[in-house]
């Protein structure tokens, strides 16, 4: 299937489109990006120095052409997350 995240393979969830044109998730791209300098991308090592941002448009396509795979990605995106958010709990502190 040509609309796989080359970073996790599985069919991109929430779909950013880089400068040279290859599609990730946005998480996977986030993940991948350096914080200290331009980021490469991880299929062509094209540099790009920007948050990514979602294509709209394709998160729509996606979700109306692949509706069971896409929602099976949203859920597990989702409990990834939640996940990840229970385990990091007991180090966060309410702001006053």
């Amino acid at each position: 299937m040509p609309w796989r995240c080359p970073i996790c393979l599985e069919l991109a969830y929430k779909p950013c489109v880089n400068s040279c044109g290859h599609i990730f998730c946005f998480w996977c791209l986030h993940h991948a990006m350096n914080t200290y300098e331009a980021s490469t991308c991880p299929s062509c090592r094209s540099s790009f120095s920007y948050f990514p941002w979602i294509c709209e448009a394709l998160h729509k396509y996606f979700s109306d052409a692949f509706p069971e795979e896409y929602k099976a990605r949203e859920e597990a995106v989702t409990g990834i997350s939640l996940a990840v958010s229970s385990e990091l709990e007991p180090f966060c502190y309410p702001h006053s």
